[in-house]
């Protein structure tokens, strides 16, 4: 937890993974890269909770629109995926903004070649 203030405070988290040889292969055949990743995120089985927590939810309160439930194949600027919304992206990194009610944060999700790594951070 971070605080700028006395009332601000903010949870951010950085993780990075080393990947194997043939996932690297992989994603530097990938136009987009972090597409890719982002899928393979969104599609994890770690994720699979909070995703039926959300579709759960928004049933009830209506937080994201119907067309925002299917997982895109590509992430373009302002494309919805759930709560997400892409914000910024270039080829090898997706970052994504969400806001439930006053909350806020930014998801992102990258790979960098030259050290065989994929990233994924929260703020």
């Amino acid at each position: 937890l971070i605080s700028s203030g006395p009332d601000d405070q903010y949870y951010v988290d950085m993780f990075e993974s080393k990947i194997p040889q043939t996932t690297k292969v992989f994603l530097t055949g990938q136009q987009n890269p972090s597409d890719a990743i982002a899928r393979a995120f969104f599609r994890c089985a770690r994720f699979t909770p909070e995703r039926l927590f959300l579709l759960s939810i928004n049933q009830v309160f209506s937080n994201f629109p119907n067309e925002a439930k299917k997982l895109p194949t590509v992430f373009e600027i302002d494309t919805k995926y759930l709560h997400w919304r892409v914000a910024s992206r270039t080829p090898l990194e997706l970052i994504c903004a969400w806001r439930l009610r006053s909350i806020k944060g930014v998801t992102q999700f990258g790979f960098d070649p030259s050290v065989n790594k994929v990233y994924h951070g929260n703020c």
